[in-house]
């Protein structure tokens, strides 16, 4: 499972939208969710956003990976 912290701000939209774009791409099966509730996002004690989240693995946060390092974190972190 691939999640996007975020409370809807630009950024955390646009990663969510590569994300979507990239797991199309890639043809992946793989549920990509996007998360706003603030209790949730709190319990990662992270409090730049976006987080990017991989199989409940924090992977990145306060950035937008450029599009070859988003791919290779996503096929690196999914399960196989």
């Amino acid at each position: 499972m691939v999640k996007v912290l975020g409370l809807g701000c630009i950024s955390c939209k646009t990663l969510y939208v590569k994300l979507q774009k990239l797991i199309e791409e890639l043809n992946l099966d793989v549920k990509l969710i996007y998360i706003t509730d603030l209790k949730l996002i709190a319990s990662y004690n992270i409090t730049t956003m976006p987080i990017l989240i991989i199989n409940e693995k924090v992977i990145c946060y306060g950035r937008i990976p450029n599009d070859e390092k988003l791919k290779e974190f996503v096929l690196n972190n999914i399960k196989k």
